[in-house]
């Protein structure tokens, strides 16, 4: 079938050409509008015996009518927002050819319901998927290296995702809002979760970090309300502010030797979470750090700590024991605030509180 539909687009007469704007450049066509009304459109790979090698910026942009297209053997570039708010675009078979899909090239494609990128394509750049909220399929080749910004934010009906091993670089609010994410797969490679890159994924349960991860950023996991347990490995040397807050469901979290720091809310508002382990490297815990861990009963914490903030365990309202491995730390007043069950502590050294 494939071979027939870019035999198919050889036959295309000349008067379907004029539904296209285009410019010539050195032998090569781009398309730079579509002009056309109907529900299919087809890009020829030639025209006038000329390649057709790219799609423009904002070519399609807002074709509202838009529901299908073929697009020629030649097309090597997909420019930015190409296919911004094509509303009812269900389908899009990318050819080999492309090497290049742009900034929100298809954000806003409410109806597109699968996409398969290209092995010839590095790169998902900001936006690219942007509220493609029927997107439940997506394959991605083990040559892309990034998923930038926002790339696949509220694709509501994703429910799995994989990323290949080649990806090194996952961008902030890349799957946010993805409420139907259940299932993430991620391999060794890549260094940095980014800020909000899983904000609010409802449905995410069970999430393995690479030992290759060196920083979770602010926000990443925030109100992941299914996620169970998270390990921490020795890679990691920061978790960012509020990375797993809400996260209610959350029971365990064993967090690896080598964090220097704990961010801000990073677990605030873990109301399930009933076991924590801190790495012996640990020096700042963060305000609110653990704010409304409500099952939380008893805490280590590492004689590497030298600060505790401002409510870090405020309203931990189960919490009955501390105990400090080392000279305690700097723990402001407020740390413990209506920690009301607080009854055990065990200080090996000098505490200064305040």
């Amino acid at each position: 079938m494939k071979w027939i539909g870019l035999s198919c687009l050889l036959l295309i007469p000349a008067s379907a050409w004029a539904q296209f704007n285009y410019t010539t450049n050195n032998g090569a066509i781009t398309i730079t509008k579509y002009t056309g009304s109907a529900g299919a459109a087809i890009i020829p790979a030639t025209i006038n015996g000329l390649p057709v090698i790219g799609i423009g910026n904002n070519a399609f942009n807002s074709s509202t009518n838009l529901t299908s297209i073929a697009i020629g053997s030649n097309i090597c570039s997909i420019g930015d927002r190409a296919f911004y708010f094509c509303t009812k675009l269900t389908n899009v078979p990318l050819p080999d050819s492309v090497t290049n899909i742009g900034r929100e090239a298809f954000e806003y494609c409410l109806k597109l319901n699968g996409i398969a990128v290209p092995s010839s394509v590095k790169s998902i750049k900001t936006g690219t998927f942007f509220n493609c909220s029927s997107l439940t399929n997506i394959a991605l080749s083990s040559n892309i290296t990034s998923i930038a910004d926002n790339a696949f934010s509220s694709c509501a009906s994703l429910t799995e995702i994989t990323i290949p091993n080649s990806v090194t670089f996952l961008g902030s609010y890349v799957f946010d809002s993805c409420y139907k994410l259940a299932s993430v797969t991620l391999t060794n490679g890549f260094s940095a979760i980014g800020d909000f890159a899983f904000y609010s994924c409802a449905n995410l349960t069970n999430f393995t970090i690479p030992e290759s991860v060196t920083n979770i950023g602010d926000s990443a996991f925030k109100n992941c309300s299914s996620l169970r347990d998270i390990t921490i490995p020795d890679s990691i040397t920061n978790i960012g502010a509020s990375a797993f807050y809400g996260c209610s469901a959350l029971s365990k979290a064993l967090i690896g030797n080598n964090i220097a720091s704990i961010g801000d809310n990073a677990f605030g508002n873990c109301t399930g979470m009933n076991e924590i382990k801190l790495g012996n490297q640990i020096k700042n815990i963060g305000s609110f750090a653990f704010y409304s861990c409500l099952s939380l009963t008893n805490i280590t914490i590492p004689n590497s700590v030298t600060n505790i903030g401002d409510y870090a365990f405020s309203q931990c309202y189960a919490l009955q024991g501390i105990y400090f491995a080392g000279n305690a730390p700097r723990v402001s007043s407020t740390a413990y605030y209506v920690a009301n069950k607080l009854t055990n502590y065990y200080l090996p050294g000098t505490t200064n509180w305040g």
